[in-house]
């Protein structure tokens, strides 16, 4: 299980809809909500997490890493939907919730490796399974290439703040876990493994270009 969900209880989370009813239309206005829709969005992937942790002990699917894998894209996107409105005028409001999202992203990988780490991967999917895992796979690719796109985009926002090294170093977290989730599926997907290998390779290049700008 990740453990790093924020800690707001789910019965909290209408307080910010009431809060937002009663807003003017200031520029936290709709940080707020997003906040809110993130926080939602994390819990629904912990329920789904929570099943792949009992998926664990039993054989492993190609349909629970496919979710395990959706849960991080979902993530990424998350973070790059935020980093997206990133100005000089709030920097110091959106960057931190931006890197406790990246840090989800994280974690969620550390979940993914230690499941395939723990299964049985003598055997590999059934082909149409194979398929479905690489399918899912290039779309994390694409979807994360566009967050570190976005940081990239963003890095002048960056320059000078306390937020840099910490980005970095979770990001370099992800690069690694990513190495080793990779290599583990390529063992389940042996018929899609050269394409899952290249969109592999063009990510190491996204994060390479991300870290020169930071």
């Amino acid at each position: 299980m990740i453990s790093s969900f924020s800690d707001q209880p789910v019965l909290d989370m209408p307080l910010y809809i009431v809060g937002l009813s009663h807003a003017t239309k200031s520029p936290g206005a709709r940080i707020v909500f997003k906040t809110a829709t993130m926080q939602f969005k994390l819990l629904t992937i912990a329920t789904a997490f929570a099943g792949l942790v009992a998926a664990q002990k039993s054989e492993l699917t190609p349909q629970t890493v496919v979710k395990s894998i959706e849960a991080v894209t979902d993530l990424s996107q998350d973070a790059n939907n935020i980093l997206t409105d990133l100005s000089f005028n709030n920097v110091f409001s959106l960057i931190p919730k931006a890197l406790s999202n990246i840090r989800e992203i994280a974690g969620a990988v550390r979940t993914d490796i230690t499941m395939i780490a723990e299964a049985d991967t003598s055997k590999p999917f059934p082909a149409d399974g194979q398929n479905q895992v690489c399918e899912v796979f290039r779309d994390f690719v694409r979807v994360h290439q566009a967050l570190l796109n976005t940081i990239i985009g963003k890095s002048s926002f960056l320059s000078g703040t306390p937020f840099t090294a910490p980005i970095t170093g979770v990001l370099r977290t992800i690069e690694g876990g990513v190495d080793k989730l990779a290599f583990g599926i390529i063992d389940l997907v042996p018929t899609c493994k050269k394409g899952l290998a290249s969109d592999k390779k063009d990510l190491d290049a996204s994060f390479k270009k991300t870290f020169e700008a930071l």
